[in-house]
């Protein structure tokens, strides 16, 4: 897995932000405080929806043919051209 500066790749991204989730899952489990297991819990959901939003990308991209590579990564950010 990438360390310090370096991209992850799609398939290990999904598979820190599984972990995170699981991470965020757990400590929900352990925590006494409800509003701490609710922070938790609203984390754990955050990370999956990410995860899900990703894995519709990455579906999407093998139907239409785009070149699909497991090994790429995410642009951090998306040009927007203004005059469309």
């Amino acid at each position: 897995m990438a360390r310090g500066g370096q991209y992850l790749t799609d398939l290990e991204r999904l598979a820190k932000y599984r972990q995170l989730a699981e991470q965020a899952h757990e400590s929900a489990r352990n925590a006494t405080a409800t509003e701490a297991k609710s922070a938790y819990a609203s984390m754990a959901r955050a990370w999956e929806c990410l995860i899900e939003e990703l894995e519709r990308m990455l579906e999407t991209g093998k139907r239409e043919g785009d070149g699909f590579n497991p090994d790429a990564t995410l642009p951090l950010t998306k040009s927007i051209d203004p005059d469309h």
